[in-house]
């Protein structure tokens, strides 16, 4: 017997694919902390992608922010669920260096 699944997407505020199956996905909604389970469908065919180019790096490390800006993201990671646990120490890792100057960017499209 086929499992039917009933899953609001506009319910979910976070999809997480399982690491180990690439058919098997995590669903949260509500910020409950609950994830629902989803297994996709065997008839969904996979694409077929073209083959990936090397692209040789434009920089030899990753660029450093100001230390403004650090300081202004170790506040938000300190507030408590306003960033995901799994990717803290990504922000804590940034390069920042005190001698960086903050840049604007312009808008795209002008008001």
């Amino acid at each position: 017997m086929r499992r039917k699944y009933s899953v609001d997407v506009s319910q979910v505020s976070y999809v997480q694919q399982e690491h180990t199956r690439c058919d098997l996905f995590s669903l949260q909604s509500n910020h409950t902390g609950v994830y629902q389970k989803l297994k996709a469908s065997r008839n969904l065919r996979q694409p077929k992608l073209p083959a990936l180019t090397k692209l040789p790096s434009l920089y030899e490390a990753p660029l450093a922010i100001s230390q403004a800006k650090y300081n202004d993201l170790c506040k938000l990671i300190r507030q408590k669920g306003l960033i995901r646990e799994e990717v803290k120490q990504w922000y804590r890792d940034l390069p920042h260096e005190a001698s960086v100057a903050d840049k604007t960017v312009e808008a795209a499209v002008e008001d």
